[in-house]
Parts: C-alpha cells; structure tokens; sequence
C-alpha cells in the first residue's frame, strides 16, 4: 500500500511544542520519491525534546486512516496481533493494580484518549473500573465498540461530552498527537480538583536507538522527563510523581510514567532545562548505524516509498510485537554527504 504525500500536505513547527524554544537544531529531513520533504526531526537546545518540524497533516492522517481500513476489510486482513494485545492488557493491568493500590478513591471512573482496540480497557474493567475511551483509528477502535465499551470514534477533539472522571488515562497516546498542548489543556475539561491525570510516553533514550526513528511517521513527539514536565506545566497540570508500575512485572521498564493533578495555583510554574550534554546525547542518537561526512550537519533520507502510516518505509509485510523488529529488511545506502536512500 502505497500513501502519496503532497507539499499541500505537510504542516511545520519553528518552537518547541514542550518550553516554546525557538533554539532548535534539524537532526535529519525525509524525502518520499517525489523529493518532498514529509518529515524532518529537530531537537530543542533547552529542554531536549525532539518532535517533527514537518510532518503530514492530521487530515492526511485521517485520509490514510480511512484508506488503510477500507483496504484491510476489502482483503479480510485482522489488524490486531495477538502478542500485541496480550502484551497491551498487560500494561494497563499493571497501570491499573498500581492506581487501585496507590490511589484510593470512593469512584473509579477512567477516561482512556487513545484507546485502540480496547484491550486496555478490558483490563481496566477486569479490575473494577467504570471506563470509557477515545481513538479517531476506526480499523482499531470498532473492535472496542464491538466488545461494548463506550468510545468516542474520532479525535479528542470532537469529544463532546461533559462527563469529569476520576483518572484520565494517555497510555502512549500524546506522542502521536501534532498539537499536545491542545490535548493536555482539554483533558482539564473532563477533570475534577481531585483528578489524577497518568500519562506514559515513550523514553527518548529508550525507543530511539539508531537512524530508524528518522522515519518514523507515528511519533510526532519523543519526550525526555524534562520536556514532559514542562508541557504539561505549561498546559495547567503539576506533577505528583514519576512512577514506574511495571518494576513488579516482565513488563518492559524503560517507559516514562508521571502522574499529574490539576494545579491549584493560577500561578504558572518555572521551566526546567536539559543539560548541553545530554542534549548532544540525544541527537547524536539519530546517527547510530550510519556515517556521516560532515558530523555537525543533519542528514537527508529518501525512501523507496512511503507504505506505512506509522513507520513510514516498511521492508516486511507481517506485523511485528516490536518496533524495533519492524525495522527488519530495511536497508540503508549512503548516496553522497549526509545524503542516504532507504529501500
């Protein structure tokens, strides 16, 4: 499946979605064989977070949505890997146990933005929560509607309803979100004083390995704890602690988790810098596995084509448990410079 991009259907961002910095650096630029430029990587030089300064659209997203479902009902393909799953129920029942352990509330209402399938939210329910859920992916969100939960099938912007819960939930959601500013000061909206607000990223130095996230079209964001911090400060949310629910579990440990409260000043709270070295850190990152000629230069990437709406150029058609085992079959070739085809 091949996912034409136009220049019409790129949007771009000159700050940092998480302090407002205009001091970035462009860590690499995507070209499909059109030679548009469909995502380019930058990293923030004060709080160290690295977020797409091109990208397509949301409207292209949801384009491609629609175009992805329409295929895989036409061929009878099932999106959903079972490894996935089991591991996704795993994951919310460890998040789950630890707020009942942790959290003692008279009500247990959860409202969960970007709940896929809805596997999570068995989990939930298996532990006693009254859930509800949100996701624009009709392909996955119709398998939750099918189990009986109540989800909104579209984007949390279009969330109308008035309900306040007890927990929200982003359980690797807002990395994919274009404008997570606007998500996090909406989640207020469904928020009482009392609201614990638990959000999971992936780590930057965690999920990032090599190259390959260069390409990666389903993460709009990676977040470092200063730059998650800092976003969600900016939106009206303060911290009460970072946690890990998974140190108990076979669960993969390396995940950032912080759970927020709604802030009580009006008062906005001061913003936290990363330091120049881990910064350097981070970028340099994005180089492993390639060489470059000119070292403090980006890197431009042209792709063979775009076929995949999360991970941009795909080498293999099955579905992979692991990011990371996506990759497989992906080959990279230096043309000239910093310049390199992918196919």
């Amino acid at each position: 499946m091949n996912f034409e991009i136009q220049e019409q259907d790129i949007t771009e961002a000159s700050e940092c979605p998480c302090c407002k910095s205009k001091s970035n650096a462009l860590i690499s630029q995507c070209f499909n064989p059109a030679s548009i430029s469909f995502l380019a990587t930058t990293i923030c030089n004060n709080c160290g977070h690295v977020f797409r300064s091109r990208v397509p659209s949301e409207s292209w997203f949801n384009k491609a949505f629609e175009i992805r479902h329409k295929e895989q009902q036409r061929v009878g393909f099932n999106p959903l890997n079972p490894d996935i799953e089991k591991q996704r129920y795993d994951r919310y029942h460890a998040i789950g146990s630890y707020l009942n352990s942790n959290f003692k509330k008279d009500s247990r209402t959860i409202l969960d933005v970007g709940c896929g399938p809805g596997t999570g939210l068995d989990a939930f329910r298996d532990l006693g929560f009254d859930v509800e859920g949100v996701d624009p992916d009709e392909s996955r969100a119709r398998f939750a509607i099918e189990k009986g939960h109540k989800v909104h099938m579209g984007e949390f912007r279009t969330y109308g309803s008035e309900n306040k819960f007890d927990f929200i939930t982003l359980i690797h959601s807002l990395e994919h979100f274009q404008n997570p500013e606007f998500f996090l000061k909406k989640a207020l909206d469904h928020a009482t004083e009392d609201t614990l607000f638990y959000v999971e990223v992936p780590e930057v130095l965690d999920h990032v390995l090599d190259w390959n996230d260069s390409l990666y079209l389903a993460h709009i964001s990676n977040f470092n704890a200063i730059s998650l911090k800092n976003l969600a400060s900016r939106c009206g949310w303060e911290l009460v602690q970072q946690v890990n629910p998974y140190l108990e579990t076979d669960l993969h440990k390396g995940h950032l988790a912080m759970i927020f409260s709604k802030r009580k000043s009006l008062e906005s709270s001061s913003l936290d810098s990363l330091s120049k070295e881990h910064i350097d850190k981070i970028r340099l990152r994005y180089y492993e596995g390639i060489p470059r000629v000119k070292s403090d230069s980006p890197v431009s990437i042209t792709v063979k084509e775009v076929n995949d709406i999360s991970l941009g150029y795909k080498g293999i058609s099955e579905l992979k448990r692991d990011v990371h085992d996506n990759y497989a079959n992906r080959t990279i070739s230096q043309l000239e410079g910093n310049s390199y085809f992918v196919s």
